[in-house]
């Protein structure tokens, strides 16, 4: 559960026609604890891996990320064969404490060095 606000922003993906719905805070409301949003946005021919994330606080260390695989329209041929399965693999940062944790200590002067580099 996220008990705070959010957004979620999409890198990668172009928003044709609707940039109000890209998920950056100021282009969208953030999303109240305990609603629902569903993002509306078109992906026609943007064939790839992409990546989703809160772009608020630091819900991306909370868990609040993941993936979105835009295949091709059978109507669009791709140089290549069809696939015989799809992973999707993140790599990011781990950390050994809670994110409410993080977020109340990274003002304390004994963590400076370590937030200059996050």
């Amino acid at each position: 559960c996220v008990c705070i606000w959010t957004n979620v922003c999409r890198n990668g993906i172009q928003h044709r026609k609707n940039c109000w719905q890209d998920g950056v805070l100021g282009t969208n409301c953030p999303i109240p604890s305990g609603w629902n949003w569903t993002y509306e946005f078109q992906v026609k021919d943007q064939i790839g891996s992409f990546f989703y994330f809160p772009s608020t606080g630091l819900q991306r260390a909370a868990g609040g990320y993941g993936g979105v695989v835009v295949n091709n329209r059978d109507v669009i041929a791709v140089p290549f064969g069809r696939p015989d399965g799809d992973i999707t693999i993140f790599i990011g940062d781990w950390y050994n404490k809670n994110h409410t944790v993080i977020k109340s200590t990274r003002n304390q002067p004994q963590y400076e060095t370590f937030w200059t580099g996050f």
